[in-house]
């Protein structure tokens, strides 16, 4: 049977859980394939050992797409993670092996990047004790909070749905921009912690005090206009802070104190042109 992907598992020698990571479901989000490849390296010279359980790697989850330096090919993989009964688009075959690899594994790390520049988060779409505890245990700056709700009213295909309509658990992190190469040291620091905290490696659990936001407002850009300002990630807003004013005079302004969210200068009529969220 061909198979679009390269998943890579490694056994420890006792019973224990098992973690699925991930890297390049967007294929202009490297980080975290420099990342498995570097622990990947460690694990086959023996200055990294798996005790517990087994990790599985894939270190392209669009290969495609990871070969063009694209997001992606034909779809948003990371927006149709199930199966496909006939699949047409390039990312529904990737789909129709990813879900089955994230169904099998009691955890999944999803690793991306973003187009700004930014300190680093995770997504925890489905906040449970496990799962909770599972994110607070990664080297991240913020945790994110009531994405589901916010962005897909209804049901969502993502690696972190997949993974909950499965029962698993699941984090989605943000290790900072594109070509930052901090990005893929956070990244493998997220693995490594990761592991820490699941007790399929030795060592010591770093200590970390991740800020929760939640989110909840998302802005597209339904016509043209510009920020006031050069906002940052995470900018502080005040209630009725102009954010934006279109060309034909209009305004947005914050609906409340809050943190602006992924301000994007290059969105288009239509695309997601920014959030807000609040500290929790």
């Amino acid at each position: 049977m061909n198979t679009l992907l390269n998943p890579k598992t490694i056994h420890g020698k006792q019973d224990g859980p098992s973690l699925l990571v991930l890297g390049s479901v967007h294929g202009n989000e490297k980080c975290g394939t420099f990342a498995i490849r570097k622990l990947m390296d460690d694990i086959h010279s023996g200055t990294l050992k798996i005790q517990k359980g087994h990790v599985t790697f894939v270190d392209v989850c669009n290969p495609k797409a990871f070969d063009k330096n694209v997001r992606y090919i034909d779809e948003n993989l990371n927006r149709i993670v199930k199966m496909h009964d006939k699949p047409s688009a390039y990312e529904e075959r990737l789909a129709n092996e990813l879900a089955p690899l994230i169904e099998a594994h009691d955890y999944t790390l999803d690793i991306h990047s973003n187009h700004t520049d930014s300190k680093p988060f995770a997504f925890l779409d489905y906040p449970d004790a496990d799962s909770t505890a599972f994110c607070q245990a990664l080297p991240m700056d913020y945790i994110i909070t009531g994405w589901p709700e916010l962005f897909y009213p209804e049901e969502d295909y993502t690696t972190l749905a997949c993974a909950h309509r499965a029962g698993k658990k699941s984090v989605t992190i943000e290790c900072g921009a594109h070509l930052d190469p901090n990005a893929v040291l956070v990244a493998e620091k997220s693995i490594l912690s990761a592991l820490l905290h699941l007790g399929m490696i030795e060592g010591t659990l770093p200590i970390t005090k991740s800020k929760m936001m939640h989110m909840h407002a998302r802005i597209l850009k339904e016509k043209d206009g510009h920020f006031v300002q050069d906002w940052q990630h995470l900018d502080p807003l005040s209630n009725d802070d102009i954010i934006v004013i279109h060309d034909d005079g209009t305004e947005i302004t914050s609906p409340f104190d809050g943190f602006i969210f992924i301000p994007c200068n290059t969105a288009q009529i239509g695309d997601e042109w920014f959030y807000i969220a609040k500290r929790e």
